[in-house]
């Protein structure tokens, strides 16, 4: 099954700046222990950032889509929202979000939630939340935990060093087990970084004139943006490669509100995969993304 998870927050050492740190041992692993071992012995996750403010601005408020799919008729999925660990409830209405039961996508066998973090703010408060999904296909049980995601109010300081990415995804991705067609699914993903030192190129198309002047035909500039991410859990940095790049729409958010410009929404197209960085014992990596512009129109032209 794929599952789409969409916001981030990367590793920090924000523990060191304590006035006191809890400590505990931790037992050495047997070889037999590897089969199951914790995550957290190469890198524990942080809880992920989102932000609502109910009543604010779009930018104020994220959304998270989570998207299954059915391989039989008979297969049921349940999403259930939790709150520190304690339930809340299944999500299969519009108190917390969108709910998409199967056949009401274009694809029938898909089933999804697009969780509205104002809604769920405004309903709950603060908080710590997961979706844990179970599937039952074919007779066998699926667990699927989502990341933790640290619900807060919004606000600018605590959005500084972060990117919204928004992708809407049609058509048909070939290793991918849910076909986008006709969908145009809404993904959103918050994540520790920075976008932006834009690079305008130059285009020229000219002739020399009997005099030997260069005379204009066609000139076009053509802006190229840099998104460099922190430190990304495998299965964010995963996603935003693997599919949200594919995707027929990109919209970015930058909040380094010191950046050269604010850009809001953006419309871009990927470039190319500048740098992909990963490490030994390290479920975490890092990428550096090129996009140039979606709308290329900064073009002047001579008729003659």
């Amino acid at each position: 099954m794929i599952e789409i998870f969409g916001i981030d927050s990367s590793p920090n050492d924000s523990g060191l700046l304590a006035t006191k740190i809890n400590a505990r041992v931790v037992e050495s692993l047997d070889a037999d222990d590897f089969g199951n071992e914790c995550a957290c012995l190469c890198g524990c996750e942080p809880y992920q950032r989102v932000f609502a403010n109910p009543g604010g601005d779009w930018f104020e408020n994220d959304i998270t889509s989570f998207l299954f799919k059915r391989v039989a008729a008979t297969d049921t999925i349940t999403m259930q929202l939790y709150k520190n660990d304690s339930l809340i409830g299944t999500l299969n209405g519009s108190t917390y979000g969108v709910y998409y039961d199967f056949g009401s996508l274009n694809d029938a066998d898909c089933k999804g939630f697009k969780l509205e973090w104002e809604k769920v703010f405004n309903g709950l408060g603060y908080g710590v939340y997961h979706v844990k999904t179970t599937i039952v296909s074919l007779g066998d049980t699926i667990i699927k935990e989502s990341l933790k995601y640290e619900c807060m109010e919004y606000s600018n300081a605590r959005a500084e060093g972060t990117v919204r990415i928004e992708t809407y995804q049609n058509g048909y991705i070939m290793n991918a087990f849910i076909d986008y067609t006709g969908m145009n699914w809404y993904q959103s993903y918050r994540i520790e970084g920075v976008f932006g030192y834009k690079k305008p190129t130059f285009e020229t198309d000219n002739y020399q004139n009997s005099a030997r002047d260069i005379t204009q035909i066609q000139d076009k500039i053509t802006d190229i943006y840099t998104l460099e991410t922190k430190m990304l859990p495998s299965n964010l940095l995963n996603a935003i490669t693997y599919d949200g790049l594919l995707a027929n729409n990109i919209l970015i958010t930058d909040y380094n509100f010191c950046n050269y410009e604010r850009y809001k929404r953006l419309p871009v197209y990927p470039d190319s995969i500048e740098d992909f960085q990963t490490w030994e014992s390290n479920p975490h990596g890092t990428a550096i993304f090129k996009f140039t512009d979606k709308r290329q129109n900064k073009i002047k032209r001579n008729f003659y």
